[in-house]
């Protein structure tokens, strides 16, 4: 963690578990840091080539990923929550 919030580099998979949220595929928790707990869980599961070039399928990968049992340590789980997410090549 940089020592100035100034340091801080932009997170494209930060950003990624931001929009995750927005679309219900987590709850907003009070837990200190869980969108980054997210981003980590996302990193080692999309490739930040995808993530750069086609950010609409990120996404619904991104929510699909978001319900599986792999995700339910993290916080703000929302496992039983529908999420649709339409995705056109």
């Amino acid at each position: 963690m940089p020592r100035y919030i100034t340091w801080l580099k932009n997170d494209p998979y930060r950003a990624l578990a931001g929009k995750v949220r927005q679309k219900d595929g987590f709850k907003k928790t009070e837990i200190p840091f869980a969108e980054f707990e997210w981003a980590d869980f996302f990193r080692s599961r999309i490739s930040e080539e995808l993530v750069d070039k086609d950010y609409n399928k990120a996404v619904a990968i991104a929510l699909r990923l978001s319900k599986t049992d792999e995700a339910k340590q993290l916080p703000g789980y929302n496992g039983n929550a529908l999420c649709i997410e339409v995705y056109a090549n």
